[in-house]
């Protein structure tokens, strides 16, 4: 079976996996709920020291803390549980077996968020041929310096920036990654959790280092800069260097995180 077979029975049993919650659940009736539920497990994996540090990377990472959320719903919803991890843990192996930043959950989400609240992400093709053609009318130059993209004008689940990711890894190489900073934005905190998850897995399976990722929380026409009470709205920050010599995990402080957010909201402003 190829990986691509793979990646379609993988997905098909994560759907399986979803209806089986429904059926089985005291609580959970909605498939979006369950979707959400299975971002929010992988977010909070994802972002916890233990996770980061077993791929032995030199890391340095910071979340909004009101993002990390428990799922004590499910305690008194014991077999509901069970499924959700076994999803969970499907979800995140799809990006070892993807192409390097495909967009797994994205089409996945489309499924059933689009029936029930009419709202769609950017395909993956469609995100692949936009940025290959914001990158020919660039040019196509070599990436060699610091090199700034993302989307700011609302990330959803970071299609457009997967999209140009993956044309600059098969046109330019990895080496080209590492001077990508990459800034997203978006009002939904699901997406939030969800742009920033697909990119560090994939960074993270495929042994590929960018220079950073900046992901806010906020609303992009207002926002954009701040908001109004004078709070950052940076809410996910990472950075790895797999070439350190020293291999350790390390959870920026709020010292630290204070005075990147300074940084960042001079620079973005």
């Amino acid at each position: 079976m190829n990986k691509k077979s793979k990646k379609v029975d993988s997905k098909k049993s994560i759907s399986k996996l979803i209806q089986q919650i429904i059926q089985v659940s005291n609580r959970k009736n909605n498939p979006k709920e369950i979707i959400d539920d299975i971002i929010q497990l992988t977010f909070n994996c994802v972002f916890s020291g233990g996770f980061q540090y077993a791929d032995n990377l030199h890391v340095q990472y910071w979340v909004d803390q009101s993002l990390l959320r428990e799922l004590t719903e499910y305690k008194t919803d014991l077999e509901a549980w069970e499924l959700l991890k076994e999803a969970t843990m499907i979800f995140i192996e799809l990006h070892k077996k993807s192409e390097p930043f495909t967009d797994i959950i994205g089409e996945m989400y489309d499924e059933y968020l689009g029936q029930v609240l009419g709202q769609f992400l950017t395909p993956s093709d469609l995100a692949t041929a936009l940025a290959s053609i914001t990158l020919a009318l660039g040019g196509n130059n070599q990436i060699t310096s610091h090199t700034v993209i993302g989307d700011t004008c609302g990330c959803g689940a970071g299609s457009l920036v997967l999209g140009s990711l993956r044309v600059i890894y098969q046109t330019q190489g990895k080496e080209a990654l590492k001077h990508l900073e990459i800034v997203n934005m978006d009002l939904d905190s699901r997406m939030v959790q969800l742009s920033s998850i697909q990119i560090v897995l994939h960074c993270m399976f495929h042994g590929l280092e960018i220079n950073s990722l900046n992901t806010h929380w906020g609303n992009t026409l207002t926002e954009y800069g701040g908001r109004k009470d004078g709070s950052s709205t940076m809410a996910v920050y990472w950075k790895s260097n797999r070439n350190s010599l020293s291999y350790s995990c390390e959870v920026i402080g709020m010292e630290e995180k204070d005075d990147y957010k300074e940084y960042t909201e001079k620079k973005y402003a």
